[in-house]
């Protein structure tokens, strides 16, 4: 069966006569989207190709696609936010056309439930779609908000699979220290899953699944409080149809945690079948190997990654999608993001680098390949981007392990 990056990242392709429409937007001399005067990079963003030589070179047969942050613009007005989400999404598809391991998320404007709600329709029936995402924070309003009921009710019919990425966080005392991401993306996620859990969303719509990445952001360390809250009576808290505990185990969560303690964390919190595989490519803040994040060895923690006696711990790392009922899944879309691979059945193997022959395979290396390497196209400065943004240099490769098994 195939391994699947859950969480990788790419840009749309938009003419440039489809741009001249659109206010606050247009191209630099480097071919790069520039967005409210940022310019949205990095480069590696808009070569597919890259993301190709990635899966080559870890031993993944698919990636499913999103586009990051920067281009969310959630400060965009209800009819502006329309426009600009069709051509995103629109560009997006085109992006990964010809690439048939690339599978798209639709993006849907949270901040704007009416528009968020058009856009799913309009795209459900598009069988090149793998699924929908939608910013986790930032300006989406309250997940719990009546006025996403609606949408809520679709997701869960058709049995949809939503991907919740952190938006840009608003709080600006993480404006140094490059908190907005560092402790901004971890927060935006635990409130958007606060949201579902408190506002009974997740309880009550079984049928949608939702995926959080950052391998759930703080969620984890903060759901014993969660539940804490509840047994207490705490004010502002209404009867919910399932415990924290127990609805937080509804959420699937990627592995990538950059520290083994917390793999192990996410599996106790949310189950070993509910860990997926998300490298964040092509950012330094993600990985080029998401099998190698694994749990911490130790008495009475299942370590991820680790067979026998230890027992299985993530090594039932998943991918994760819509699944087959979805009524508007291609043939495609459903045999990648099937239902039978969220409950977890059957197993399949996926090398480690080491098995693939060539540990010397760096990230610098598989960029070069890809022919997009920061250090030869040039770097994009922090400040010009939005929130999960790119810096001069590569990262290293993680040196934990989310790698052994996959269960679907």
């Amino acid at each position: 069966m195939p391994g699947i990056d859950l969480h990788t990242h790419l840009a749309p392709d938009i003419d440039d006569r489809t741009l001249g429409d659109l206010p606050g937007t247009k191209r630099d001399d480097d071919g790069l989207l520039v967005l409210d005067g940022h310019r949205a990079g990095p480069p590696s963003l808009y070569h597919p190709e890259g993301l190709e030589v990635y899966l080559d070179a870890t031993g993944l047969d698919e990636a499913i696609v999103a586009v990051p942050p920067p281009f969310f613009r959630q400060h965009l007005v209800p009819h502006a936010a329309s426009a600009w989400t069709r051509a995103l999404n629109d560009g997006l598809l085109r992006r990964v056309s010809g690439h048939d391991r690339l599978s798209p998320l639709a993006y849907l404007p949270l901040e704007h439930p009416d528009a968020a709600l058009r856009e799913y329709e309009r795209v459900r029936d598009d069988p090149r779609w793998a699924g929908v995402t939608a910013s986790a924070g930032g300006r989406s309003i309250s997940l719990a908000d009546p006025a996403l009921a609606r949408l809520w009710e679709a997701l869960d019919r058709d049995e949809r699979t939503i991907l919740l990425h952190p938006g840009a966080a608003r709080d600006q005392r993480l404006a140094l220290f490059y908190l907005a991401n560092l402790l901004g993306n971890p927060a935006e996620t635990a409130v958007a899953a606060a949201e579902l859990v408190f506002g009974d969303v997740l309880a009550r719509h079984p049928g949608m699944r939702v995926v959080l990445v950052h391998c759930g952001g703080t969620l984890p360390a903060i759901v014993g409080r969660w539940q804490h809250g509840v047994e207490t009576h705490r004010p502002g808290l209404k009867p919910l149809t399932e415990p924290p505990r127990q609805v937080v185990r509804r959420f699937y969560v990627d592995c990538l945690a950059h520290d083994p303690a917390v793999v192990d964390l996410a599996i106790n919190t949310f189950g070993a079948d509910r860990l997926v595989l998300g490298s964040d490519w092509p950012f330094p803040m993600g990985t080029f190997d998401p099998r190698r994040s694994r749990g911490a060895s130790r008495p009475g923690t299942r370590r991820a990654g680790s067979h026998g006696e230890r027992g299985s711990g993530a090594g039932t790392l998943q991918g994760v999608g819509p699944p087959e009922a979805v009524r508007t899944g291609s043939p495609r879309g459903k045999e990648l993001l099937g239902p039978d691979r969220l409950a977890g059945t059957g197993v399949a193997r996926a090398p480690s680098l080491s098995q693939l022959g060539d540990e010397e395979q760096t990230p610098a290396a598989l960029v070069e390949d890809a022919g997009a390497a920061q250090s030869r196209t040039g770097a994009t400065a922090v400040e010009n981007l939005a929130d999960e943004d790119a810096v001069v240099d590569q990262p290293q490769l993680d040196r934990g392990d989310c790698r052994s098994g996959w269960r679907w």
